[in-house]
């Protein structure tokens, strides 16, 4: 009787250890489902709990890496379009000067053949960004899929857990 007494106090505690990790795992994937990436899943039972919390941690940094390099490729857009708009200015006022002086006209031209091919190498390079953005926007999406089927499996796991539980609870129950 002290021994099945001692395995049930045992069990209790193993599985409330279950319990509090899948918990854990939850609730920072709530949090990542929600869009905060700061969270981290701080689990030590040396088992596969913790095995699945690091990887979500890994994914967690993989989706903040990404968003971060979004971000800055976002920046480079807005400096490129920035040059771009002053670049147009500049060409505006050319062709406001060519208008009023003849002798200058060759050189405003000149000048806005120049601003041209910078606006175009400006338009050029924010296209490329603009593809960088949009394979990195589906890196993002992926992540967000592998969050979701991680999700799925972690779903999956505390419904097997809450059996597990429920089965054992009605095993003792019935003892």
């Amino acid at each position: 009787i002290i021994i099945v007494l001692i395995s049930i106090v045992v069990g209790f505690f193993i599985i409330r250890i279950i319990i509090n990790s899948i918990k854990k795992i939850i609730s920072v994937s709530q949090k990542v489902s929600e869009g905060d990436l700061k969270q981290k899943v701080n689990i030590n039972t040396n088992d596969e709990l913790e095995e699945l919390g690091s990887y979500i941690n890994v994914m967690i940094d993989s989706l903040n890496n990404i968003l971060s390099e979004v971000s800055e490729t976002s920046q480079d857009m807005a400096k490129a379009n920035k040059e771009l708009t002053e670049t147009s200015k500049v060409i505006t006022s050319g062709t406001q000067n060519q208008a009023t002086q003849y002798e200058e006209l060759t050189s405003a031209l000149h000048s806005t053949s120049e601003n041209t091919q910078g606006a175009t190498d400006f338009i050029n390079q924010s296209v490329k960004d603009a593809d960088i953005a949009e394979e990195k926007m589906n890196s993002v999406v992926q992540e967000m899929n592998k969050i979701e089927s991680s999700s799925i499996n972690i779903n999956d796991s505390v419904k097997i857990i809450n059996d597990i539980f429920a089965e054992t609870v009605f095993n003792k129950a019935s003892l």
